[in-house]
């Protein structure tokens, strides 16, 4: 387990993960890059709604991409089962 020090919306936090520092690093940035952006568009809201609204768009942009990947297995269920169909039409030819 590995110990990173990352700076999150100006506090600095130790975060613990199995995963390579530098990509700890990332994720704590992009944590506070979407803090900043709540910030920008309500720049009188405390610490603590802030982490929540970025918290809340994380999960949205998340949710968002799991229904587009399930749109997209199922294209791809699809699409699988009309080269399988026309395969089929190919021998009977």
């Amino acid at each position: 387990m590995v110990s990173t020090r990352v700076d999150i919306f100006g506090r600095s936090y130790t975060i613990r993960g199995d995963a390579r520092e530098d990509y700890m690093r990332t994720l704590a940035s992009f944590v506070d890059k979407k803090m900043k952006e709540v910030q920008s568009t309500a720049p009188v809201l405390t610490v603590d709604k802030i982490a929540i609204l970025a918290a809340v768009n994380l999960a949205d942009e998340l949710f968002r991409m799991k229904r587009d990947e399930e749109r997209i297995d199922k294209l791809l269920d699809q699409t699988a089962e009309v080269f399988r169909i026309i395969e089929e039409k190919e021998k009977v030819i």
